[in-house]
């Protein structure tokens, strides 16, 4: 078992990171200063959630498409969020399609 910098295991470090979203995904990015592995699935966290959320803000103005486009975002956040605690746990979180290059550029920068 691997342990990071922040004295956790690895595996619960990004379990953590997921846990509330986009707001435990930055206080992991903040916190986490040397395992390479928990700061990019904390930043896969607040790139994906943050996302979700923003969306979450302006569709519903949309008229008609708006509020059954929420309701797909939601639903499709909602299966990420569970895949993700739960392959975290196991040590196996997976990289998300086209979000896993902007995490890898936000990892790079901070």
């Amino acid at each position: 078992m691997q342990i990071s910098s922040t004295g956790i295991p690895r595996n619960i470090a990004m379990f953590l990171a997921y846990l509330f979203n986009w707001i435990s995904g930055i206080i992991f990015l903040l916190i986490e200063k040397k395992d390479a592995e928990v700061r990019f699935h904390a930043a896969q966290s607040v790139i994906f959630f943050g996302a979700c959320s923003i969306l979450g803000v302006l569709l519903p103005v949309i008229p008609l498409l708006g509020p059954l486009s929420l309701r797909i975002i939601g639903l499709i956040a909602l299966v990420v969020w569970l895949i993700q605690l739960v392959t975290s746990l196991l040590g196996r979180p997976f990289k998300l399609p086209f979000v896993s290059t902007f995490a890898a550029i936000l990892v790079m920068k901070i």
